[in-house]
């Protein structure tokens, strides 16, 4: 009779709570509120929050008729996509869900779609790096520039309908990938910065300088100016008028659609603000189809498309982008609407 009662209790307990092996807690967690309600961001500011998302996170048991899996990854998308997150991604840790699921803003494919990913694992790393400047939702008012990021991961994956993939991601794209599949692991962003700054010291201390020449060679242009963009992308996605106001050139100049014409920082800036007050969840995303780097490598030329989010406003795009203490800013930009 006692062995009887744990079958039974075992199998309340997997109808109860699903196939996917979310514990109790967690599910009341998800189930809490509707799928259109966003979970509250963990952050490492806070001692309780910390101590979780410097903890690794296990596999998810995928089940397409799962109720709390499909609950928690609508609930998860809600909170990436929340005017007071906009993130360009997004892991279950950094919601308090200990279980191996990101979202990620697929910025290498038209109109730049979220897709949901279980049990995600990057299986193999580029030599080449992609430097970029990242920020995090758990790591509140601050962004850093790492260089340690690779250019491609080849990664693989479960949908929830269960099927399995696998695929070789590129650029701003691939580093997403890398810092969510880092908090399923226990790892912050800051732990690569902290990492890169002790090795530089120690590289200093041995007296080993990089020459300006090996520098050069390590990034092409064209590639320092895609990480340039991507940094922008993200900086609108998250509303961050600073951040987008650092890609652009103390001169810039802005032309839209319609003739419209704004001059210089403090111009945009207020345009900027205005525009996000009045528009919480309004977005530009810009995607890159051509970029043309001048002889000198002082200047080039880059054009592409861009899309309203959410909206269907978009068009073409060109930029004029100049050296500015050696870094790549936007010097102008002009807008054509298309549709």
């Amino acid at each position: 009779m006692k062995r009887l009662s744990v079958i039974c209790f075992t199998i309340l307990s997997l109808t109860a709570y699903g196939q996917s092996g979310f514990t109790p807690e967690q599910e009341k967690m998800v189930m809490a509120a509707d799928e259109n309600t966003p979970m509250r961001v963990y952050q490492i500011t806070n001692p309780d929050d910390s101590l979780l998302l410097r903890t690794k996170s296990d596999d998810i048991t995928v089940d397409p008729e799962d109720p709390v899996l499909q609950h928690f990854i609508k609930r998860l998308y809600a909170t990436v996509t929340d005017s007071a997150s906009l993130g360009a991604g997004i892991a279950a840790p950094q919601v308090g869900i200990l279980k191996n699921i990101i979202w990620v803003q697929r910025f290498d494919k038209p109109n730049f779609p979220f897709e949901v990913y279980l049990n995600p694992r990057i299986i193999q790393y580029s030599e080449q790096k992609y430097p970029c400047r990242e920020g995090c939702l758990s790591v509140p008012n601050r962004s850093d520039s790492l260089s340690s990021r690779s250019y491609t991961v080849l990664v693989e994956y479960d949908r929830p309908d269960g099927s399995h993939n696998m695929e070789m991601v590129e650029e701003f794209t691939s580093v997403i990938w890398q810092h969510e599949v880092d908090h399923l692991n226990g790892i912050i962003y800051l732990d690569h910065l902290k990492k890169e700054q002790q090795e530089a010291q120690k590289d200093e201390g041995n007296s080993t300088t990089i020459s300006e020449a090996t520098k050069h060679d390590a990034i092409t242009e064209e590639e320092k100016i895609r990480t340039v963009r991507g940094q922008s992308n993200a900086a609108l996605a998250k509303q961050d008028v600073d951040g987008i106001l650092n890609t652009y050139a103390s001169n810039i100049t802005i032309t839209g659609g319609a003739g419209t014409q704004l001059d210089g920082k403090e111009t945009l800036e207020q345009f900027l603000t205005d525009l996000f007050a009045a528009n919480p969840g309004l977005y530009y995303i810009r995607s890159i189809s051509d970029i043309e780097v001048s002889a000198d490598g002082q200047r080039a030329w880059e054009t592409g498309r861009w899309r309203e989010v959410p909206g269907k406003a978009g068009g073409k795009y060109s930029t004029h982008w100049v050296i500015e203490n050696g870094t790549w800013k936007i010097r102008s930009q002009v807008f054509v609407g298309l549709r």
